[in-house]
């Protein structure tokens, strides 16, 4: 930004005997990488006794300072920086704090009152720059505030640069000033705590925005001031401040069911601090009417009756916002981010009486419009190094919607992989299923598959949003797996699936599938449970609300090159995944027998026969595969290798080390509706496919000219196309290039685009739940 475009600027610092923080502070001030005659220093000193006031005038002569008697608090000390300053804008720094040399520029960079941008947040990060302190802000609905991250390493979290926050951290912001002044600043009343959520709340009720400045960084030495007052007095102020910002910025229409909420909330906390036994109040206990009560109990009482003697102040700030009123409830409410966070306890009973109070309340219909912060992904699969479909999909679906919202992958195994901002949640034991019942009552939806409802029926009524993935027609694979039972086991088994996919179709909000070719086929399944119904159309015409289409995906990065070079003149057919019961690969061991004296060179590779761990039943397909080359004798000389299941991450390399990528599957219904996810990975590296026909993904082979097609089952027309792609080295460079092409279109980030729709726009979902 150009000299004469940067906002003037007074930095405020309010210091209160931080003699020792004082240096590393105003030195990471006065050095910033911002015009010097735009900028000064302004420090507001709140009665220190240790010096601080000597040690600014002597080591920092440049600071402008103000020096009140007593501690007037953090909020009137703001208010009286603010003042002083004749600056365009203010900027605020906790004097426990150090500043980046670029965090006023950041900071710069993104404020624009012309379009109502009159406040960022800088992040904040610990001391050493590892760890999160502030890299956005969330309200529950009881007006606590939360700094979602905080604590995480940075390396775990994603910080969204721009985006509109409730709220932007005291500790480290910038706002402008008239603006700040004309709304009354920071509320002198709350003395400490939240008094920027309150002021955040104020600046939305009036229709102006704060946003994130991601890269403004600042580095705190956590509660260096406040860890001076005693915990039952920070509580005092907690509570109360949370009850003030709400009368005061909350309307009539919602204020009612907040406040209750609020105040039921408060006295199960309170309830919990005092760890009083509700035995010992039971009608002829006996006890003795005195007892001693512990003083943190007491001091969320203190706070309301604090709030309730300076009630006739509130309702006089309360009238006075109601004036400058431009934003509706539900457009502030929005804002919140996190309203269903049991923020300050997360015992089981506590969180049980929060959902109870949200149910009795009504509390969850203010909160219609609010974006959707928090998903729940579910997987009953093996997530780690080598990963098989479901769980790849859950996790790549998950990864690529933590650019959008705060994710936890749950699942009853333990989750071995790492991505900036997935969490991941292991249900285990009674404790574990606490744990999710917990992790889906704070969040806004989940997206859940299969059998998950029959496992967790507490999902079928949970406040979050019902995702229901679709994309794998399981009662069609399935099948072929019940030759080996009796009739009366099968139809058992069937009529489970079944019901467990009634149940699916009866309780989720909205569905995805991986074609639309399956979304044809549930249509008629959704039609049959009664969801195609005036609601779901008056939501959507063409029903994409109800359900559409999330494919498999590949990554946005290159698959890597292969680690070693192989043996000259070597061809490579590769089979990229697991020999399930419904694919044919014997029929490809056939067709490649039949070659074998014509191109002695060629190898036919197995990459993983099954992937051992996932509670799966072995596959008949895969003892009968290893018995077949063993047979004809292909095995031992190296004709064929029977790779172990490849690692998820390096499966690229072996990918783009092959020639040609085959996939077989036997002429069954569960052709039509297939999704053959290996074919996206020939895509990804570029290899020419030979596939059978019959799923949509071969019909696009077919249709681009990325590889050749041929019938199920025809193990003669398998061998002529496997003998026209290794015998024909510019037929497999045009195919490598138009599986290279379609690639792009199955990119996971956007294959997620109509998960992503959900999550900015979820009040049509939470409008039509039935």
């Amino acid at each position: 930004m150009p000299h004469q475009q940067l906002p003037t600027v007074s930095v405020v610092v309010v210091n209160w005997n931080g003699r020792e923080h004082l240096d590393p502070c105003l030195t990471s001030i006065t050095g910033l990488d911002y015009p010097a005659d735009r900028f000064e220093i302004i420090v507001v000193d709140n009665g220190s006794t240790d010096g601080s006031v000597e040690h600014i005038r002597a080591a920092f002569p440049g600071v402008r300072l103000r020096v009140n008697e007593t501690n007037t608090g953090f909020a009137p000390a703001v208010n009286a920086g603010a003042a002083m300053s004749k600056a365009e804008a203010v900027a605020l720094v906790n004097n426990d704090m150090r500043v980046d040399t670029g965090w006023l520029r950041e900071l710069a960079r993104h404020y624009q009152p012309q379009v109502g941008v009159m406040c960022v947040a800088g992040t904040i990060l610990d001391w050493e720059g590892i760890n999160l302190d502030f890299g956005g802000g969330a309200v529950n609905f009881h007006g606590f505030g939360e700094q979602p991250g905080n604590g995480q390493p940075m390396s775990d979290v994603i910080l969204h640069d721009g985006s509109d926050q409730p709220f932007a951290c005291g500790g480290a912001m910038l706002v402008h000033r008239q603006t700040f002044v004309d709304l009354g600043g920071f509320d002198p009343a709350f003395f400490a705590y939240f008094e920027d959520v309150d002021f955040g709340l104020r600046l939305r009720v009036c229709g102006l925005r704060t946003v994130l400045a991601a890269h403004a960084r600042s580095f705190h030495r956590h509660h260096g001031t406040s860890s001076r007052f005693r915990w039952h007095e920070r509580m005092v102020l907690l509570e109360r401040n949370a009850l003030r910002l709400l009368i005061k910025n909350v309307s009539d229409q919602s204020l009612a069911p907040l406040l209750a909420g609020a105040l039921l909330m408060q006295s199960q906390r309170a309830l919990f601090d005092a760890h009083s036994e509700r035995s010992e109040f039971d009608v002829g206990a006996g006890l003795a009417d005195m007892t001693v009560v512990n003083r943190l109990a007491l001091s969320r009482m203190h706070a309301t009756d604090d709030v309730i003697k300076d009630l006739p102040s509130l309702l006089q700030q309360r009238a006075a916002i109601e004036t400058r009123r431009v934003a509706t409830d539900a457009e502030v409410l929005a804002g919140f981010g996190l309203p269903f966070a049991p923020m300050g306890n997360d015992d089981p009973a506590y969180v049980d009486a929060f959902g109870a109070v949200v149910r009795l309340t009504g509390i969850e219909k203010l909160f219609l419009r609010s974006p959707v912060r928090r998903v729940v992904v579910l997987c009953h699969d093996l997530i780690g190094p080598r990963m098989a479909g479901t769980a790849i999909r859950a996790w790549e679906m998950a990864c690529a919607l933590a650019q959008h919202a705060e994710v936890t992958v749950a699942s009853d195994r333990a989750v071995d992989r790492r991505h900036p901002g997935v969490a991941t949640l292991v249900i285990e034991g009674e404790a574990g299923l606490t744990a999710l019942r917990r992790c889906v009552d704070s969040a806004d939806a989940v997206l859940v598959f299969g059998f998950d409802l029959v496992r967790y029926p507490f999902l079928a009524d949970c406040r979050a949003l019902r995702i229901v993935d679709l994309y794998d027609p399981w009662i069609f694979g399935s099948l072929e797996q019940y030759d080996g039972m009796t009739s009366d086991a099968a139809d058992a088994a069937k009529n489970h699936e079944i019901n467990a996919l009634n149940q699916l179709i009866d309780v989720g909000d909205t569905f995805i599938c991986a074609s639309d070719r399956q979304r044809d086929f549930w249509f008629g399944m959704l039609a049959s449970r009664g969801r195609l119904d005036k609601r779901a159309h008056d939501l959507d015409p063409q029903l994409r609300r109800l359900i559409d289409v999330v494919p498999f995906g590949v990554p946005s990065r290159a698959a890597l090159p292969p680690a070693s070079a192989k043996e000259p003149g070597t061809l490579s057919i590769l089979w990229a995944g697991g020999t399930w019961d419904w694919f044919d690969p014997l029929m490809v061991v056939e067709a490649f027998n039949d070659i074998v004296g014509e191109f002695p060179m060629a190898r036919l590779h197995f990459m993983g026969l099954e992937l051992e761990g996932r509670g799966v039943p072995e596959m008949s397909m895969t003892a009968r595969v290893r018995s077949r080359i063993k047979e004809l004798g292909l095995v031992d000389d190296g004709k064929v290798v029977l790779g172990p299941w490849a690692p998820y991450d390096e499966r690229g390399a072996i990918l783009r080390a092959a020639d040609i990528g085959v996939v077989a599957a036997k002429d069954l219904a569960e052709n039509r509706l297939a999704f053959r996810t290996r074919m996206l990975d020939h895509f990804w590296a570029g290899l020419p496919t030979v596939a059978t026909s019959g799923d949509v993904l071969a019909d696009l082979v077919a249709q681009s000219g990325a590889g050749l097609v041929v019938p199920p089952e025809d193990r003669s027309a398998m061998r002529e196309a496997l003998q026209a792609l290794l015998g024909d080295a510019a037929l497999r460079g045009r195919c490598s290039a138009a599986a290279s092409a379609l690639a792009d279109r199955y990119r996971w980030t956007d294959a997620v685009a109509p998960l992503v729709e959900v999550i900015a726009n979820p009040a049509p979902y939470r409008a039509a739940r039935r």
